[in-house]
């Protein structure tokens, strides 16, 4: 299948200094990769590369097998197939729903196109709505739809649930997402949220200081990262020391763990998240629960262990949950 989008190579920046270093990237048809990184990492850089507003310095980028932008070759944003979902959505003032999501579409079919679309997005019989009598969740749901009215090859998606309030983002994601795949679309998202990353994204596709660092499915980029630093990154870890055994496992105070990557005899660090380490009464290391944190779902438990190192062990919220001061005994779970 040829893919949705392929960057080979791309280098790109700005009056002369470098922001994208040799991209490359491929984007599968018909699936979402969310693009995370820091701010100032190149996100938008790149976006802006696959859309056509700036021209690579070097490499290819290919758009539905069809390619758009290299060596003497740079095709016109409007000439790419490719709709972009902006950061607030960017409505037409002036313009109602119908208006906006057919901005553009032959006269022929468009009220059928926007009613489709408004189905889609779940909105239906809105098209008489003004921007302003939308709420946030409303009108990013409308500025897909005006992005996919067309039926683009890709989709392009800026940081798009970024100016929502908290409660509402879940929600507006899940519709996103189910308008993208009812329309079989091919998107990239822009993101510096790991969690929105991890949770909507078939791959997340990690941008550091203008490389990609590391592209995979969430849960293997998550639980199995390349570095130490993306470790960091992608959400709280225990960074402990390790050995390598002879049978090629590794050993720290936890115990013996498999080793998931290559690994050199010596010393390195084993990388488990809080969620690996359940704290109990029983056997296993001896630990004391130094500190709690509680998120209602699950509470996050600071552990000293005998040694004085500390550790993070994430749990259910539950009666049995301990509390500061209790002594508990560690095991490794669930790798």
């Amino acid at each position: 299948m040829t893919p949705g989008v392929q960057l080979r190579g791309v280098s790109a920046g700005y009056d002369g200094v470098e922001v994208l270093h040799g991209v490359d990237l491929t984007v599968r048809s018909g699936t979402l990769t969310a693009v995370l990184g820091a701010s100032g990492c190149g996100k938008s850089t790149l976006l802006r590369v696959v859309a056509g507003f700036l021209r690579p310095s070097a490499g290819e980028v290919e758009v539905a097998g069809r390619t758009v932008a290299g060596p003497g070759r740079h095709v016109a944003p409007e000439r790419r197939r490719v709709g972009i979902v902006p950061q607030e959505g960017a409505l037409f003032p002036h313009l109602d729903v119908a208006g906006n999501i057919g901005f553009g579409l032959p006269r022929r079919g468009r009220a059928a196109r926007v009613a489709e679309l408004l189905d889609i997005i779940g909105l239906p019989a809105m098209e008489r709505a003004r921007p302003h009598e939308l709420s946030g969740g409303m009108a990013q749901r409308v500025a897909l739809a005006r992005a996919l009215a067309p039926a683009p090859d890709v989709v392009l998606l800026d940081e798009p649930f970024s100016a929502l309030d908290v409660s509402l983002r879940a929600s507006v994601r899940a519709e996103v997402i189910t308008a993208l795949k009812a329309c079989d679309a091919t998107a990239v998202l822009v993101t510096h949220d790991q969690d929105e990353a991890l949770s909507i994204a078939d791959e997340v596709a990690v941008l550091r200081a203008g490389s990609i660092v590391q592209v995979a499915a969430p849960r293997q980029i998550y639980e199995h990262p390349v570095d130490r630093d993306l470790a960091v990154f992608l959400g709280d870890c225990n960074l402990l020391a390790a050995d390598r055994t002879p049978a090629g496992t590794l050993t720290c105070i936890l115990g013996e763990l498999p080793a998931t990557v290559p690994f050199d005899a010596g010393a390195g660090v084993a990388m488990l998240r809080p969620e690996h380490i359940d704290a109990r009464p029983g056997t296993g290391a001896s630990a004391t629960v130094a500190q709690l944190s509680y998120h209602g779902h699950d509470v996050l438990l600071d552990i000293t262990l005998a040694n004085g190192s500390n550790v993070k062990s994430r749990m259910l919220a539950g009666v049995d949950t301990p509390a500061p001061g209790d002594r508990v005994n560690l095991h490794v779970i669930g790798v």
